[in-house]
C-alpha cells in the first residue's frame, strides 16, 4: 500500500526486475511514473525531476496485462492520460494514481534544488553551447545494436531485463570513422 496526502492506493502488479531501466529510466528515484503520450504516439516516464520518452514496447508489455480500473487511463494515441502507473522501486510495486497528484507526489520525493548564483549559471550555459559546437560524440559512427534493437535490454528467463551483452545497455555500438 502507498499512502499519500490522505490517499491510500492499493498496488495493482508488480514490475519485473530492471523494467524501468528497460523502459529507459536510469535515475536513482524511488518512485517514477510511466504513461502514454498522444503527441508522438510515445511512452513516457518521469521521476519528478525530470522526464523523457522511453521503450515503448518494454512499456507496453507490461501495462497490456494491468488491470486498469474503469474511469483511469494511462494515455492513448487518441487520448491524454488522467492517471499514471507508478513504481515503487524498492517494492518493485506498481500503482495507478490520478495525473496531478502523480506529478506532485514524485516532486515532493526530491530534495529542494540549490541556489544557483549568476556567474555558476553562465559558466554552466557556456558548457552546454560548447558542448553543442563540438559534440563529443561527432567524430563516432553509432551503430544501432541489432541484439536488443536499440533498447540496450533484453528479456530474461525470469521475466526481468537484463543489459544486452552485445552492447553493454548502451542500445549502440560505436564504430570508427
Amino acid at each position: 500500500m502507498l499512502i499519500w496526502n490522505g490517499n491510500l492506493y492499493n498496488p495493482v502488479a508488480r514490475a519485473p526486475r530492471n523494467w524501468e531501466r528497460a523502459v529507459g529510466y536510469d535515475g536513482e528515484a524511488r518512485y517514477v511514473s510511466f504513461y502514454w503520450m498522444p503527441g508522438g504516439d510515445e511512452a513516457m516516464w518521469d521521476d519528478g525531476r525530470i522526464s523523457a520518452d522511453g521503450s515503448w514496447g518494454v512499456y507496453l508489455d507490461l501495462v497490456d496485462g494491468i488491470p486498469v480500473p474503469a474511469g483511469c487511463s494511462l494515455g492513448s494515441s487518441d487520448f491524454e492520460a488522467t492517471h499514471r502507473l507508478v513504481l515503487d522501486r524498492e517494492t518493485r510495486l506498481l500503482y495507478i494514481i490520478p495525473y496531478e497528484e502523480a506529478s506532485a507526489f514524485l516532486q515532493a520525493q526530491h530534495p529542494p534544488l540549490p541556489e544557483i548564483s549568476p556567474q555558476d549559471l553562465d559558466t554552466f550555459l557556456r558548457e552546454i553551447a560548447k558542448m553543442l559546437r563540438e559534440p563529443p560524440w561527432a567524430s563516432r559512427e553509432i551503430i544501432i545494436c541489432e541484439r536488443c534493437g536499440f533498447t540496450g535490454w533484453v528479456r530474461a528467463a525470469d521475466g526481468g531485463y537484463d543489459a544486452c551483452p552485445e552492447c553493454g545497455g548502451r542500445g549502440y555500438l560505436e564504430g570508427k570513422n
